[in-house]
């Protein structure tokens, strides 16, 4: 999967260890990290939901809450048009390539 995001902000936490060690503390920092290359080494997001089966779940609508670490959680939100709808307008998860972290916060 590819994984996008929301602000320039979030993609530069991101990106650096360092920056986010500095925002969110070591260990939580390796998590967020952990949890976005699973994500990019996955094919689908459903694939992402049963291997994070204990840490990962869908919110109402079209989101995808992850703990990430011990403080904190990330939401995500399916992008692009290529994904297939469900009859009640929730994504098909085993459709699903592109991902975008939309918000990290303390739950």
């Amino acid at each position: 999967m590819i994984v996008s995001f929301e602000t320039p902000a979030l993609r530069s936490l991101c990106a650096s260890l360092d920056a986010a060690e500095r925002e969110l503390g070591a260990d939580d920092a390796r998590s967020l990290l952990t949890t976005l290359s699973d994500i990019e080494a996955l094919d689908t997001a459903n694939e992402f939901l049963e291997l994070a089966v204990d840490d990962a779940r869908v919110l109402s609508g079209n989101a995808i809450a992850v703990t990430v670490g011990r403080e904190h959680r990330a939401i995500l939100v399916p992008v692009g048009v290529r994904y297939q709808q469900r009859p009640d307008g929730s994504p098909d998860w085993s459709t699903v390539k592109y991902l975008k972290l939309t918000a990290l916060s303390r739950p």
